[in-house]
């Protein structure tokens, strides 16, 4: 699967290579409503003072 858009897409689109079952479909449907940049340690690292920073506005 590849990715359809990077900036707030109205749809979800895709292409597929190959034989897709529903497990392959709904993989896909996960990775393209998940912020992916926080699933690497990199990303989680660097998105890390933001999410702190959002927590003082719950108190």
């Amino acid at each position: 699967m590849r990715r359809s858009s990077w900036v707030k897409p109205r749809t979800i689109t895709g292409t597929c290579s190959g034989d897709a079952d529903s497990l392959d479909i709904a993989i896909a449907l996960v990775m393209e409503g998940v912020y992916t940049r926080n699933l690497t340690l990199y990303g989680a690292l660097v998105s890390l003072p933001g999410r702190v920073l959002n927590r003082f506005n719950d108190l």
